[in-house]
């Protein structure tokens, strides 16, 4: 079953800041240039995903400016969640950069999709969880391939968001579709952290467990 967002970000009017505006521009500016909706089938879309997503063109003239992308399970429905993309089209196929959530709407509309604002304390806590992560992908990038590590490194600690952060290193992890659907539709940075460090110490866990048992063979 689709997971679906817990939380809800205040919609109530506020007041807002000038600079708060301004960054919602180019936000405003993308969604009104997508063209169309594309499924991925087993696939769920990040933004801040360090490699390209694929997908057909859905008629003989390939969009040009931006598609959204959603998830489309092999039973069910299409997820609502997904991602606004710039496209790049290679012939048939089309080569998509994700670049911010969104939810689609039943007329057919999209609403941006964000992260809620951090307290004080749940950003202490978001850093916090950001600084283990980093410290965890360290033990294990041994084992890992180098493109991951590479494509994170402008998200460390101190330099990149841990919201940014959060959603990149989902992209790469290796998630069931389910899992990875509820990620990107989480609103809370902090709960995103949470239930990647428990992911991150399962595989880790795995992984040490082959090493030792490596180190038994070859002692044997």
């Amino acid at each position: 079953p689709l997971w679906t967002i817990s939380e809800v970000v205040d919609t109530r009017p506020q007041p807002t800041p000038s600079s708060l505006i301004e960054e919602r521009r180019p936000m405003t500016k993308l969604l009104h240039s997508v063209v169309v909706s594309l499924p991925l089938a087993g696939v769920v879309p990040f933004p801040h995903c360090p490699y390209p997503y694929l997908a057909m063109a859905p008629g003989a003239a390939a969009p040009t400016g931006a598609v959204a992308l959603f998830h489309q399970p092999a039973y069910g429905p299409r997820a609502q969640v997904g991602v606004v993309a710039a496209v790049h089209p290679q012939g048939d196929v089309l080569e998509c950069q994700a670049v911010a959530r969104v939810r689609a709407r039943e007329d057919g509309g999209l609403d941006p999709v964000r992260d809620a604002p951090l307290s004080a304390a749940d950003a202490a806590v978001a850093d916090r969880l950001h600084a283990e992560l980093w410290q965890l992908l360290g033990e294990l990038e041994p084992a890992a391939s180098p493109e991951p590590a590479h494509t994170l490194a402008a998200l460390q600690p101190g330099v990149g968001s841990a919201s940014e952060f959060s959603l990149a290193l989902a992209a790469v992890c290796e998630l069931e579709p389910y899992e990875e659907q509820r990620m990107l539709e989480m609103v809370s940075t902090v709960d995103r952290l949470v239930l990647l460090k428990e992911r991150l110490r399962e595989a880790a866990g795995i992984l040490f467990a082959r090493r030792a048992l490596a180190r038994l063979q070859l002692a044997w």
